[in-house]
């Protein structure tokens, strides 16, 4: 049975440039959708709430197509794109994006920028997205390991989002379809989250709770202690257990 929870906090930040959603379509038929507005105050919230209401959208008109998960991320950016340039704000409206879907007993997901999905199953992790950033193409230069990428000054310097136009190979990166069964759990967290937790812990708390949302509560302990040493982010996730 499919057991999930989400939050989101402004941390110290003056506004909460996150934004959650969850489309529940009944037997099963879920989309979740989490983005990280940036390039200005509250226009990266409005363009975070923009991509997850067409993830909604779309979802919910198309969620027996195939492809509706590449039908999401070019709504979310064809309606950025359009408020960028009716209101003259283009530098100033950008998000991330990243949305799992359910259907018909499989999963896919998809990312654009830094937003990460993490697949564990039996509490062990398998599967982790690939971050757009600068800190991430350095690491795949091999220049710097992965686990430095959390630390990097550049970290937050992404080479993709929602809102900034795309070339033929920069866009969203999809994932094959996996089929969901006992065992199996998916975190989707922003930087703000990933970046004060190790997936050591995240699998610690897995293995040591029993409901998505016990999952959920461990996790962000961890989060709100090591951000007690500094200025923290907003910061947001959404668990599935299965």
């Amino acid at each position: 049975m499919l057991d999930y929870a989400s939050l989101t906090s402004i941390g110290q930040r003056e506004l909460n440039e996150d934004r959650i959603g969850i489309t529940d379509l009944g037997e099963e038929r879920f989309c979740f959708a989490l983005a990280d507005g940036l390039g200005g105050p509250g226009r990266g919230g409005e363009a975070a709430a923009i991509a997850v209401r067409s993830a909604e959208d779309v979802f919910s008109a198309f969620s027996d197509r195939n492809n509706v998960l590449e039908m999401i991320f070019e709504s979310a950016q064809k309606r950025v794109l359009y408020e960028q340039k009716t209101r003259r704000v283009r530098n100033t409206m950008k998000t991330t994006l990243s949305v799992v879907t359910l259907e018909g007993g499989r999963m896919r997901f998809g990312t654009i920028g830094d937003t990460r999905i993490y697949i564990f199953r039996d509490s062990r992790l398998e599967m982790v997205s690939h971050d757009h950033s600068v800190a991430a193409a350095l690491a795949d230069a091999g220049e710097i390991s992965r686990e430095d990428i959390r630390n990097h000054p550049d970290r937050s310097k992404l080479l993709r989002c929602i809102g900034e136009p795309w070339g033929e190979r920069d866009g969203y990166e999809l994932s094959e379809y996996m089929y969901m069964g006992s065992g199996m759990s998916v975190l989707m967290c922003t930087d703000g989250f990933w970046g004060r937790i190790h997936e050591e812990m995240m699998a610690q708390c897995l293995w040591e709770t029993d409901t998505a949302a016990r999952w959920l509560s461990a996790m962000e302990m961890i989060v709100k202690q090591d951000g007690d040493a500094g200025e923290t982010d907003n910061y947001s996730a959404i668990v599935v257990r299965f």
